[in-house]
């Protein structure tokens, strides 16, 4: 079993926060199918996920990504092969992140604040290893 972590960030097209819920149940759907999990963290249009599972399927979950109209300017953070899963208990785990929570982690932030074109630029490796650790350490949580 090739079990990983792929980190992407994208932004919600046009803004529309009424198809949230959609994208939520279509997520939980399938990843139940398909026997990912991971969470899903939002913020003003933007989404910091992690899908986490077998290569194979979780590849697969993300193209259909790219796809997807509902989503733009998708951007892969990393990759990284692991041991367990660290979000096994939810096919589609979920926060809205709130400033507050945003201000004790400005590595964490800049995924929220930064335009598509900065996030190249902005966004190294580390950052998105530091959402996990922020997890691990229950920094942050989903509630």
């Amino acid at each position: 079993m090739d079990l990983i972590h792929l980190l992407y960030v994208s932004l919600l097209r046009d803004g529309d926060e009424s198809v949230l819920p959609a994208i939520l149940e279509s997520a939980r759907r399938h990843n139940a199918r398909q026997g990912i999990t991971g969470m899903l963290l939002y913020r003003n249009g933007h989404f910091l996920q992690v899908l986490e599972g077998d290569a194979a399927p979780v590849h697969e979950t993300f193209s259909r990504i790219l796809l997807d109209e509902r989503h733009r300017y998708v951007c892969k953070l990393d990759e990284l092969r692991v041991e367990h899963r660290c979000f096994g208990q939810w096919t589609m785990g979920f926060q809205a992140l709130q400033g507050l929570e945003l201000s004790r982690h400005p590595d964490i932030a800049i995924l929220f604040e930064s335009t598509p074109d900065e996030i190249a630029q902005r966004v190294h490796r580390g950052t998105a290893r530091a959402v996990l650790q922020a997890f691990h350490s229950g920094a942050l949580s989903l509630r």
